[in-house]
Order: C-alpha cells, then structure tokens, then sequence
C-alpha cells in the first residue's frame, strides 16, 4: 500500500508534463518540475520530542502537573480511607449511635463525590492544557518546517516514525540533526521576538 502511495505520487508529479496539466497549473501558477528536480528530506519524529527544547520543556511542565495531580489524588484517597477506618474503629467500639452512623455515611458519601469531582475537573483541565500544549508545538514545528524547507530549496519534508507509512528511505535524505537544531535556533528566535 505505501509503494503505491509513492508510486502513484511521483505518478502524480511525472504526468503534470501533459498538456492539460499544464493549463491547470498555468492557472495555478504552479511551478513545472521533473521528478529528478525534486529536493526530498525527512526527519525522525522521535529526535523532535528528544532534541527540541521547546518540546522537551513543555512535555516536563505537563509531566510534573501529572505526578502533582496523581499525588494529590492519592492524597485525598487514603486521607478518605484513613476516615473510614477510623470510623469503623469506633463503630465497632460501640461508640456510635445510629445517628452517628448516617451522619458518618454522608460524609463518606460527600468526600467520595468531592474526590470524582475534582479527578474529572482537574484532570480535564491538565488534559486540555496537555493538548494546547501539544498543538503550539505542533504549530510551531509545521511554521519552523514551512521556513526550514524554503532556506533549503527542499520541496517535500517528511516526517518518519515508526508508524509512518513508509518503509524505507535513503540515509542521505535525513536531515533529521540540521533540522533539530534549526528548530532550537527558531525557538530562542521566536522567544526574543515575543520579548521585543
């Protein structure tokens, strides 16, 4: 299925010589190639999430929210268990009136439902944040790639990864170093540009 992806891309490109293809691309000012003009590269997604700093930063500010999130919910769930054990204890001390004891449900009840309550509303909201996070860089990799590409006259960039669906591609073409450094120069570019 991916080779004849490729092929039916470069297909695709060989077959704009036509006479008809021609005038749609005369319309849209598209420039003519030949296949053998075209400057292919790729870059390791893998190497993104580990050299750009941006990434890196980002992806460690979402990850300590997450263990500050998961230890604030095992926090409020032994502090919930202490209280029933510590209920329990009395109840079988014969302490407890009847009274206490529904009393003592309802804020079993009331504690639990508090506890829901903020896993679903914090942990919505370091979601959201995770995603946002996640689309800036994005955004940001696609407009550092657009400029990447056109300093280097390469006309096709692509991005492998395990689950790409390409099988191979020449070690030649990767440019996956040059482009991760560029995109730490754009970063501490961008940085300064929000500053001025």
């Amino acid at each position: 299925m991916n080779k004849i992806l490729v092929v039916g891309l470069i297909t695709l490109i060989a077959s704009c010589g036509g006479s008809k293809q021609q005038e749609v691309s005369r319309d849209l000012k598209v420039e003519q190639r030949n296949v053998g003009e075209l400057k292919i590269a790729f870059y390791d997604q893998d190497s993104v999430s580990k050299y750009f700093e941006y990434f890196r930063q980002e992806d460690s500010l979402i990850k300590q929210k997450q263990i500050k999130f998961q230890n604030e919910i095992e926090r409020r769930t032994k502090s919930l268990q202490d209280y029933v054990v510590q209920q329990e204890r009395k109840n079988q001390s014969g302490l407890l009136s009847q009274n206490d004891l529904m009393q003592i449900q309802q804020t079993i009840q009331n504690r639990e439902a508090s506890l829901m309550q903020y896993q679903q509303e914090e942990g919505g909201k370091l979601e959201r944040e995770a995603i946002d996070k996640m689309n800036t860089i994005n955004n940001r990799v696609k407009l550092f790639s657009r400029e990447f590409c056109e300093a280097n006259n390469v006309d096709i960039l692509l991005i492998y990864s395990p689950m790409a669906p390409i099988n191979y591609i020449e070690s030649s073409m990767d440019i996956t170093e040059e482009f991760t450094a560029y995109l730490n120069q754009r970063q501490e570019e961008f940085q300064g540009e929000l500053k001025d």
